[in-house]
């Protein structure tokens, strides 16, 4: 259903929108990122196999009568049931065997377990999980604005996954500042609906080809009677364009975003929302301490933000789509920044 959902960012548009923020070091990025991705799984999940197999040949030749073959190297271990170990003269030899034997079924389960877990992590829209993004927003609000590469740097994931929040309690002062916005990330990532609709971005989509058909048949010229020539923009004057017709807050697509949400997900969560877009847009803007401009962010939080699939068809137009939209909430919150607080403020 998400995929679909996902799928729908792509109707109505234009390939020079894509082009221009889909630049090739994010794409190839991006790209590199899923194959090592794919890799991995697929590396996992025959390991298990392999294991698995060679546990029931054993098994297999222990019933034919074979204990007598003695296996060597790893099959050693899997050799559970062999006569010289379990005789009864000698019982510490049995109990070494049961233990080493089991270890290899043990290292089956875990992988299996390993691989269904990561899978299945989901943590439900409640009050606990909007808290624990909001406490680690403040957190970073107050001691982490001019922290280098926020987003940027991983995190150890223990450490994401060992963070327990109580409600109403701020994080403790001398919580990493990573580790945090690690754990805002991943509680977006895995929650059981993407932090901002994908409807949010299908209006967003829907302006963004109303301003370009309008901004195309401001910039036909005609160089013949019988022809008309389109004249292109780059992303830079795209930008500026932009800026120039945006001149307040109440016309800017942030405030069309957060008014959706508003109406259809909740008041708490539009609240929520402006609140962290009012870091990334304090963040954007010092930029020459931070290192990280809105495309930086944009790159870091979209994939969580949205929960972008991976596998999808079209996977990385889908990316690009997305990443031009959040670029673009980051950059009003940026210039907006007052009429964004009191906006925010106004909120229950």
């Amino acid at each position: 259903m998400l995929e679909q959902e996902q799928q729908q960012v792509l109707y109505g548009t234009y390939e020079a929108q894509t082009n221009l923020i889909a630049r090739p070091e994010a794409l190839a990025h991006f790209q590199a990122q899923r194959e090592h991705h794919e890799k991995t799984e697929k590396h996992n999940k025959e390991n298990v196999s392999h294991v698995a197999n060679h546990s029931e040949k054993q098994s297999s030749l222990h019933s034919r009568g074979n204990s007598r073959d003695k296996p060597t190297g790893f099959f050693s271990k899997m050799f559970c049931f062999s006569t010289e170990l379990t005789s009864e003269q000698n019982p510490d030899a049995r109990r070494q065997s049961f233990n080493t034997n089991h270890e290899p079924q043990r290292n089956v389960d875990e992988s299996k377990t390993h691989l269904s877990s990561a899978t299945q992590k989901k943590f439900q829209w409640d009050a606990l999980t909007e808290y624990t993004i909001l406490a680690c927003i403040e957190h970073l609000d107050t001691n982490g604005v001019q922290e280098p590469r926020l987003f940027a740097v991983s995190a150890d994931q223990d450490d994401v996954d060992m963070l327990r929040v109580e409600t109403g309690v701020p994080l403790k002062e001398d919580m990493d500042l990573h580790v945090a916005a690690a754990t805002i990330k991943d509680r977006m990532r895995h929650a059981d609906s993407p932090f901002i609709p994908i409807s949010a971005v299908q209006t967003w989509i829907a302006s963004q080809v109303q301003a370009q058909e309008a901004e195309m048949k401001a910039h036909l010229r005609v160089d013949d009677p019988n022809r008309l020539t389109q004249s292109t923009n780059s992303a830079e004057e795209m930008e500026s364009i932009y800026i120039a017709k945006t001149t307040s807050f109440a016309e800017s697509n942030l405030k069309k975003i957060l008014d959706h949400i508003k109406h259809s997900v909740s008041e708490q969560r539009a609240k929520l929302v402006s609140r962290f877009f009012l870091l990334l847009g304090d963040i954007a803007a010092r930029i020459s301490i931070t290192q990280m401009n809105s495309h930086n962010l944009a790159l870091c939080l979209t994939p969580s933000m949205l929960q972008w699939d991976t596998h999808a068809s079209q996977a990385l137009l889908v990316l690009a789509r997305m990443t031009a939209f959040v670029m673009e909430m980051i950059d009003d919150a940026r210039l907006f920044s007052e009429s964004l607080r009191k906006y925010h403020n106004a909120l229950m």
